[in-house]
């Protein structure tokens, strides 16, 4: 399907489709990371002492990788998406 033949509300619901998806996929790959420094901006103390890269490192092994990319995940998926789908 060529973009260029749609008109009017297709391409409009088409733009919309593709913006959730990719959404979806960047808050999907960047979660984890997100959720990382989210835990180190918290406290001074959280990944023990050290340089950043260390305790981004100590976080990580302590929260296991499930975990980490688990931990808030509806919030970080659902409000985007309300917020296009709600968008008129």
């Amino acid at each position: 399907m060529d973009s260029a033949d749609l008109k009017g509300s297709k391409k409009l619901a088409m733009g919309l489709w593709t913006g959730i998806i990719a959404g979806v996929a960047a808050a999907i790959i960047s979660h984890p990371a997100d959720t990382l420094l989210s835990l180190i901006n918290k406290s001074e103390t959280a990944g023990g002492t050290g340089g950043t890269v260390s305790r981004l490192k100590n976080l990580a092994t302590e929260m296991g990788f499930k975990k980490l990319c688990l931990t808030g995940k509806y919030k970080a998926n659902a409000v985007p998406q309300n917020v296009v789908c709600n968008y008129r």
